[in-house]
């Protein structure tokens, strides 16, 4: 009896651990990797070709897609910083330089383009296609914003010196912006490394009337601007320094009153800020090159012109939103 009892056991074991392993997992929900937590995944654009999706991403795997989403390029402002490039309209026919909005497998890369004539400055007064040599990529989602909510971009950066990479949200449709903007990216590398600024410094601003005090500040930036080396410097070697070689996810937490700024899951800084704007901002992504209002010790050549120096990569925007209502702020 003894025996067939624990034959009737094992047996029962064995045909529920068959069924578990035969039932389908179920798929895992997308998480900030902020890590931060109470968010709960919301909507988000998937960039690639072939790129796979998870529940509730939107594919763009073509320049017909972005169309399609009723995105823009550079409005409305134009031209901003004396940037030395133009931004090329990816929904007309690209530059004779070649392509600057280009679908890969698993991303979207936008290249920055040089005309090979030996001038990388460019004409102030003129037109955006007769301002430079030099076109460049980028788009504005006609998605907008508000807080609470975590913005997540997956990116790969530019490694080429002068190449200026920026994600950021901005009131771009209203025509009535105060200059209200939460800066989530920028970089620069104008020098030889452990000079000046390199593709370990990440710059994390907050613009505006609503922009204040400083709350938290692990990196160690200022109020409203300054840099911070969330994988320690690369002059001196520290491992996964160089943000350009390799996917990074750069995001903010936007509470009422406040915006945190994460590389990874590395706080940098945490800012008082209110959003003043008349309209909730869009989302912009850019690969910029070089400004003339900024001292750039020979930053353009021709070598940031070849493989991925001139080339800033995208693999998907998230938005998350608060799983439950949050109790208001008090800061």
């Amino acid at each position: 009896m003894k025996k067939k009892a624990t034959l009737l056991l094992f047996g029962w074991f064995f045909l529920r651990v068959s069924v578990m392993r035969g039932a389908p997992a179920s798929a895992p929900s997308i998480q900030p990797l902020c890590a931060v937590p109470g968010y709960t995944f919301q909507t988000g654009y998937r960039f690639g070709t072939y790129a796979a999706l998870l529940s509730g991403e939107t594919p763009v795997r073509s320049v017909a897609d972005m169309v399609k989403l009723g995105w823009k390029h550079d409005q409305p402002w134009g031209r901003i910083n004396d940037e030395l490039q133009y931004f090329a309209d990816f929904s007309k026919p690209e530059t004779h330089l070649g392509p600057n909005h280009i679908f890969e497998p698993d991303d979207l890369a936008l290249v920055a383009r040089h005309d090979q004539t030996g001038n990388y400055a460019g004409t102030e007064g003129q037109p955006d296609s007769a301002y430079s040599h030099i076109a460049s990529g980028e788009f504005v989602t006609s998605l907008t914003v508000q807080p609470p909510a975590i913005v997540e971009f997956m990116a790969m950066i530019p490694a080429g010196r002068g190449m200026w990479p920026s994600l950021w949200l901005y009131d771009v449709h209203s025509g009535k912006n105060d200059a209200s903007e939460i800066d989530v990216l920028e970089s620069v590398f104008n020098a030889p490394v452990g000079q000046r600024d390199d593709r370990s410094k990440v710059f994390q601003y907050d613009h505006g009337p609503g922009a204040g005090r400083t709350l938290a500040d692990p990196g160690g930036l200022d109020a409203h601007g300054g840099w911070w080396q969330p994988y320690g410097s690369l002059a001196k070697g520290y491992p996964g320094s160089d943000l350009s070689r390799r996917w990074v996810a750069f995001s903010v937490l936007w509470e009422t009153n406040r915006c945190a700024k994460f590389v990874d899951n590395k706080l940098g800084i945490t800012r008082a800020f209110k959003w003043t704007g008349p309209a909730w901002p869009n989302i912009i992504v850019a690969e910029s090159c070089g400004s003339a209002k900024i001292d750039w010790p020979g930053p353009i050549s021709p070598a940031t012109f070849t493989g991925n120096n001139s080339t800033f990569r995208i693999k998907w925007i998230r938005i998350f939103k608060p799983s439950a209502k949050p109790p208001e702020s008090s800061q």
